[in-house]
């Protein structure tokens, strides 16, 4: 929706008074002048692109297509080599024009639960497991902990924070995923992905022996801020062992089974560390050894996103009461700290059929980069948290919630109508209202969106925003 209203105003002004030079000439300025703060008011309390005839339903699904046709525009775009997954088409303020091992592995994964053409996904994997594989051959600074890649395939040697460990770990998930789907299909072209041999020489083994190795060693996190011991990071690393000493164990490497195991429940006994129970809160970072020190809070979104990493019941998974609490704190905090969360029905006024618009949601409350601002992809992620308690509340027989902590009892209550799976659903919604509200009219994403006007910030047709709504959209279509 756009508004022409100061303009029109401006017109009905002029033919009443065409024939003043007085009001013409004094008052005109001071009316445009009114009429400027006006329409910035009105800007700044009102996404520039919705579009108040569409329905939610119908918004929703127009938003996920919008979002799959550019999530493939920036895969293997023009000038780069096949699977290079450019994070953002941005080349300036900022330059995100590299294939980060995260991002790239995130979005891939995501397309290969999504796309269900067969041949297409196939293509999509088999390209991008070939560049990530010259890739962790690729002279680099820091190993497998490299964070991102050139266009022309060279490892980026300019200064950042490195190693960052979540990479390779992310990278061998989405492979070892990648790997099961062929298995029944193609079983060679599948076991040339896991190979048993030392030192490794095969994709997932390369970044599993990393993994395996390296974990205890501080690293950057996956914002590239701080470096110490990351919840997000070890989450991902126990993910990867796991499921690598799974694939391990049936294609014939019995010892790095056994290796993988262990050092997966080594990652385990320390996850405690992260809990505060003074807080009642989880700790994004501990034992911190550089970077950025402005986060006291301990506060940030990439809990909430690690928690996906997890299984239904396990430790720290999306319906640990630990993980709720940090996950409603971190809602009570940015619901406070942006602007833009003040009016929550100014879709819905528009048409009835809108939910309200959820929390805008930021990375932490201390964030400085671009101002510190919300995110579309971690608002996405808190939609997907919710459908992801939903669905699992359908899947029992109890259907509701009985929370322990009193804590937790709460503080959901603020959110919550009912602890059960429509509830859940209902917060979800909102959530990704939120997120699409500030989508462009082409239901374009950006890094971030404005956290007083709602307008689009940092670089461009962000891949990972797109992956983040697709997934949650995944997870609601499951309800």
């Amino acid at each position: 929706m756009s508004f022409s209203l100061p303009y029109e105003l401006i017109s009905l002004y002029t033919d009443l008074n065409l024939k003043s030079n007085f009001y013409w000439d004094v008052t005109m300025p001071f009316v445009i002048k009114f009429l400027s703060v006006l329409s910035f008011f009105i800007f700044s309390h009102l996404s520039f692109s919705f579009d108040q005839s569409v329905d939610f339903e119908t918004a929703i699904k127009r938003q996920e297509n919008y979002s799959y046709a550019y999530l493939k525009k920036n895969i293997s775009p023009p000038g780069t080599q096949p699977g290079f997954v450019v994070a953002s088409p941005s080349t300036r303020d900022p330059d995100y024009f590299f294939h980060w091992v995260r991002d790239a592995a995130l979005v891939m994964d995501v397309l290969q639960a999504y796309e269900k053409n067969q041949i297409k996904r196939d293509q999509y994997l088999q390209n991008y497991v070939k560049l990530e594989s010259s890739h962790q051959k690729k002279n680099k600074l820091t190993d497998q902990g490299e964070p991102k890649f050139l266009k022309n395939g060279e490892a980026f040697f300019g200064p950042w924070g490195r190693p960052q460990n979540d990479g390779p770990a992310l990278r061998a998930l989405t492979n070892i995923h990648f790997a099961k789907s062929l298995y029944d299909r193609n079983r060679a072209a599948a076991e040339q992905l896991y190979r048993p041999e030392l030192p490794a020489n095969s994709p997932i083994k390369i970044d599993l022996e990393y993994v395996s190795h390296q974990w205890a060693n501080p690293d950057f996190d996956l914002w590239e801020e701080v470096k110490g011991t990351h919840f997000f990071t070890r989450i991902v690393q126990l993910k990867s062992l796991k499921e690598g000493a799974m694939i391990a164990k049936k294609w014939g490497d019995p010892e790095a089974a056994k290796w993988y195991a262990t050092q997966q429940n080594k990652i385990l006994e320390q996850m405690i560390q992260f809990w505060s129970e003074d807080q009642k809160q989880v700790f994004s970072t501990i034992k911190q050894v550089g970077g950025r020190t402005e986060k006291v809070s301990h506060l940030d979104a990439s809990i909430i996103l690690a928690s996906f990493f997890r299984e239904p019941k396990e430790s720290w998974s999306f319906n640990d009461e630990r993980i709720m609490l940090t996950f409603f704190k971190l809602i009570d905090v940015f619901k406070k700290l942006y602007p833009i969360n003040k009016d929550s029905l100014v879709a819905q006024k528009l048409n009835p059929t809108w939910p309200e618009l959820g929390v805008a949601i930021g990375r932490y409350p201390e964030d400085v980069y671009f101002g510190g601002q919300p995110w579309y992809l971690l608002t996405s992620t808190f939609a997907e948290f919710c459908y992801r308690n939903a669905n699992a509340l359908n899947k029992t027989s109890q259907r509701t919630i009985n929370f322990k902590d009193s804590n937790l009892k709460l503080i959901s209550q603020k959110y919550l109508k009912d602890l059960n799976a429509p509830s859940w659903k209902k917060l979800g919604d909102e959530f990704l209202a939120r997120s699409i509200f500030h989508a462009g009219a082409a239901g374009e994403m950006a890094e971030q969106f404005d956290k007083e006007s709602g307008s689009p910030l940092s670089a461009v047709h962000l891949s990972w925003s797109y992956a983040a709504y697709l997934s949650a959209m995944n997870w609601r279509k499951k309800l």
